[in-house]
């Protein structure tokens, strides 16, 4: 398994596809959808725990720092509009 996303779609390369008559197919990739899929059977050697806590702590992005962003003329332009209105009202 390569991928999968928050759809549950999952992503496989080199797969042995076994159709309900007991034929294999084998596939270099295979795609199938969420939607397409009734239970999930997980090993009873797999740490479920641990495995997830894995992956999250794997797929983190670091956070932008928004200091450091320059702000547009029309969001400039508002901000000094709302300033003058809040000090025209004291």
């Amino acid at each position: 398994m390569d991928i999968v996303d928050g759809y549950m779609n999952l992503s496989f390369t080199n797969v042995v596809y076994c159709d309900p008559q007991g034929n294999e197919f084998f596939f270099e990739n295979m795609f199938i959808q969420g939607r397409n899929i009734r239970y999930v059977h997980i090993p009873e050697t797999t740490s479920i725990v641990s495995t997830i806590n894995k992956e999250l702590s794997s797929s983190k992005k670091p956070v932008a720092n928004k200091k450091g962003v320059n702000e547009s003329r029309k969001v400039k332009k508002a901000l000094k509009q709302h300033l003058e209105t809040v000090a025209s009202l004291q």
